[in-house]
């Protein structure tokens, strides 16, 4: 008997045993599946407030991150393709979060009576070619003596302690230059530097904790993808309007614009210069520079991605050095062929104009010149120049040739440095 009742309570320990142990299985078992989903909530949270500092615009950089890196800008944006659907308060919601980060800039000058006397004869020559048709939105005008000449432009705001992009033919050195915010605020600003080149400046205001415009990227815009253009037209502050890219990659003659621009069909006027061109991500992707007055609609921007290496440029130098030849060129088209009898078959670039004292007019250039080859390299049009000149830098010496009524010639041309050869208007 006693046998038996060892046996019946071995086994009934055992059951309790293994009851116990299964117990305890199961509760490590549960501990480490809540283990893992509290590890998965948190991942989800942290991916939640990621996306929300990614997409949230204007962003804020705080003053510690600025001054860590003096001459640092904002990281470039990728080229997003998620966000270019158009729905009912897109363009609304865009406006309403960057338009705190774009500002109004007015421009004051004192006119002499030398400068009056000549503006009463012909408008002074801005800093680009403007031919009759091409113009900046801000073009000068002509004053009268002991009258306060007076200009208004845009600009947007790119790091939070006061850094704000424009154009160069906004923002003058020898004036005075207020900023107005979108809170109304107004600050005296400083030109921290400007780049006649590419019509960029450079503005500081003496502020922090400023909200700033995400700077996107130029490098995949396509023809036909919605743009957004915020500025001052005619004072008329933050004014929004929508169009499209209409085409990347302009090389505007009447402008003799040394940057390959971005077409758009957005409304920009007067005033709309330095202010930002959008895309449906809220991010810049072009700084406006210039209008067709003749035509409805037809206005450009500088690309950001060259923005961006200016403004690094100018917090870094405050001036850049740009290859410049002093020469404004015109394309062979068919008008031109017919007017000046140059065969199809002839190819090369012609010279329309040559500034005064410049390395083209040092080099005997003269308005009617055809370049055919630039250091023994064919060209077909201006733009393969542009490609050229980018690759050299000032002091070099380019052997041009060219063609003067039917005669080949060859001269030297030695690069000048635009920085310092054109002079402000």
């Amino acid at each position: 008997m006693s046998d038996s009742t060892d046996k019946t309570t071995g086994e009934a320990r055992g059951a309790q045993s293994n009851e116990h142990g299964g117990l305890h299985l199961s509760s490590k078992l549960l501990i480490g599946i809540l283990i893992v989903n509290t590890f998965g909530v948190g991942i989800w949270i942290g991916s939640q407030f990621m996306s929300r500092d990614t997409n949230d615009s204007p962003v804020k950089i705080s003053g510690n991150q600025t001054e860590s890196k003096e001459n640092a800008l904002p990281p470039a944006l990728p080229h997003k393709t998620e966000l270019r659907n158009l729905g009912e308060s897109t363009v609304a919601d865009i406006a309403e979060k960057v338009a705190p980060a774009v500002v109004a800039i007015e421009v004051t000058a004192r006119a002499s009576a030398e400068k009056t006397l000549a503006s009463a004869i012909e408008l002074p020559t801005p800093q680009y070619f403007f031919g009759p048709r091409m113009r900046p939105e801000q073009s000068p005008q002509p004053f009268v003596d002991g009258q306060e000449k007076r200009s208004a432009g845009s600009g947007v705001i790119i790091r939070e302690d006061g850094y704000i992009l424009t154009n160069s033919h906004v923002a003058r050195p020898d004036s005075l230059i207020k900023v107005i915010l979108n809170d109304k605020r107004e600050f005296q600003g400083q030109l921290v530097g400007k780049d006649n080149f590419t019509d960029l400046a450079l503005v500081k205001i003496n502020t922090h904790g400023l909200p700033i415009a995400r700077l996107g990227s130029s490098k995949h815009i396509r023809p036909g993808e919605w743009a957004i253009a915020i500025g001052n037209p005619f004072g008329f502050e933050h004014t929004v309007t929508l169009g499209i890219v209409s085409a990347i990659g302009r090389s505007v003659a009447d402008l003799n614009h040394h940057v390959e621009l971005i077409q758009t069909d957005a409304a920009i006027n007067p005033g709309n210069s330095g202010g930002p061109l959008l895309n449906l991500g809220g991010d810049v992707i072009g700084i406006n520079t210039a209008i067709r007055y003749d035509a409805q609609n037809i206005g450009f921007a500088i690309p950001v991605d060259v923005a961006r290496d200016v403004a690094t440029g100018l917090l870094a130098n405050k001036t850049i050095s740009r290859p410049y030849l002093g020469i404004y060129m015109r394309d062979l088209d068919p008008k031109v062929r017919e007017a000046l009898s140059i065969a199809k078959e002839v190819q090369g670039v012609l010279v329309r104009k040559v500034s005064a004292g410049g390395p083209s007019n040092r080099a005997k250039l003269t308005p009617g010149d055809l370049i055919t080859k630039v250091n023994g390299t064919p060209v077909a049009s201006s733009k393969d120049m542009r490609e050229i000149i980018k690759t050299s830098k000032p002091g070099d010496v380019l052997k041009i040739t060219f063609s003067r009524r039917g005669m080949i010639s060859e001269t030297e041309l030695t690069v000048g440095d635009y920085s310092k050869e054109v002079v402000e208007d």
